[in-house]
């Protein structure tokens, strides 16, 4: 899996609270291992800035730089202390532990492509539209907006 699976995951999941730990410094020379670092991070609900537990007084760091930079050091991430994905050791890839938190409906999925196409401005091929995209189009703009928004309609 890649960091940016992990940015869309909290996004969407704002209002909770998302840990991390790193390999230890010696693992990562070594470049083998799974000895985890002394310290844990955290991003705070709704926040975008990583901090560590232990110790307040270091100032926060941006999540995306971090997940850019230093994705391979990161061991294992949670969501509300609960493991979502995690690396078996240093080097190995990030394993998806929760497959529903990662699942993508294809509204989002529309949504992300069309503003990947038009930042980049390239050109984006929609497939045909049947009965089972149409309603999970539907659905996912549901979602997005709130059943609420429907039902006055």
């Amino acid at each position: 899996m890649k960091y940016k699976e992990i940015l869309r995951v909290m996004a969407k999941n704002s209002d909770k609270e998302f840990g991390f730990q790193f390999f230890s410094e010696r693992t990562e020379n070594l470049k083998s291992g799974n000895e985890l670092a002394e310290y844990h991070a955290y991003v705070p609900k709704g926040g975008i800035m990583a901090k560590f537990k232990e110790d307040a007084t270091i100032p926060g760091v941006p999540i995306l730089n971090i997940l850019k930079e230093e994705w391979d050091s990161i061991a294992y991430l949670s969501m509300n202390d609960k493991k979502i994905c995690q690396r078996a050791a240093y080097g190995s890839d990030m394993e998806i532990l929760d497959d529903e938190i990662f699942q993508e409906n294809k509204y989002e999925k529309m949504l992300e492509e069309s503003f990947t196409a038009f930042r980049t401005g390239r050109e984006i091929i929609v497939e045909d539209l049947d009965e089972t995209l149409a309603s999970d189009l539907i659905n996912g703009l549901k979602k997005v907006r709130g059943e609420k928004y429907y039902d006055k309609k």
